[in-house]
C-alpha cells in the first residue's frame, strides 16, 4: 500500500512538472498560441458589452436562430473575422496565481491515481505492456478531445499537435516511472 501512495504522489509529481516545462519552459506551446494586439480590444468596450464571465465566439450563434438569422451568420462567416472560442474574465486575475497550480497539481493526482489503477490491472506489468497500455490511452485522449476541438473550433494543427505530444510524453514519463518503481519486480517478461 504504500508503495502505491508513492507512486501515485511521485507519479504526480512527474505530471505536474511535465507540464510546467512543457507549458512554462518549452517553446512549442507558446509558438502555437497568438496574442490578441492591444488596439483590437477595448478593455472598456468589452466590459460594457460583456458583464458575464464566460467562453465566447464571434459571430454569435444561438440554439434557437430562425432561418434568416442563420443566413446572416453565414455570410458574415463567409466575410470573416471569426473568433471560435475566448474565454473573457470580467474582473481582475493574477498571472501565476498559486490557487491555480494547487488545483492542477490536484487534477494531476486525480489523473495519476486513475492511470495507476488502470496500469496496476494489467495482466502483464512488463514494460512494454505499460507504456503501450499508456500510449493508447494517450491517443484515445488525443482522439476524444483533441482532435475534435480542432474540427469543431478550428484550433490550428500545430496547437492541437503540441497537446497531443504533451499527452504522449507525459504518458511515457509516467509508464516508465510506474514499471522502473511499481511494477518491475512483479513483471513477467
Amino acid at each position: 500500500m504504500r508503495r502505491n501512495l508513492t507512486s501515485i504522489l511521485v507519479g504526480t509529481l512527474i505530471l505536474f512538472v511535465w507540464n510546467a516545462v512543457s507549458w512554462m519552459v518549452l517553446p512549442f506551446h507558446g509558438n502555437s498560441l497568438k496574442s490578441i494586439p492591444e488596439s483590437a480590444i477595448n478593455g472598456a468596450t468589452l466590459q460594457e458589452n460583456m458583464p458575464e464571465d464566460g467562453v465566447y465566439h464571434f459571430p454569435g450563434f444561438s440554439q434557437d436562430m430562425g432561418t434568416t438569422e442563420m443566413q446572416r451568420l453565414e455570410k458574415r462567416l463567409a466575410k470573416g473575422p471569426r473568433i471560435t472560442l475566448m474565454v473573457y474574465k470580467a474582473g481582475p486575475t493574477q498571472l501565476l496565481d498559486p490557487a491555480t497550480f494547487l488545483t492542477n497539481f490536484l487534477f494531476n493526482l486525480i489523473a495519476v491515481t486513475g492511470l495507476f489503477i488502470i496500469t496496476s490491472r494489467l495482466a502483464k506489468k512488463s514494460f512494454s505492456h505499460i507504456l503501450t497500455t499508456l500510449f493508447l490511452l494517450a491517443l484515445a485522449v488525443s482522439f476524444m478531445s483533441d482532435f475534435p476541438q480542432m474540427n469543431w473550433y478550428l484550433f490550428p494543427l500545430s496547437y492541437t499537435m503540441t497537446n497531443v505530444l504533451d499527452h504522449i510524453i507525459s504518458m511515457g514519463l509516467l509508464g516508465l516511472f510506474f514499471y522502473a518503481y511499481s511494477f518491475k519486480s512483479r513483471s513477467t517478461e
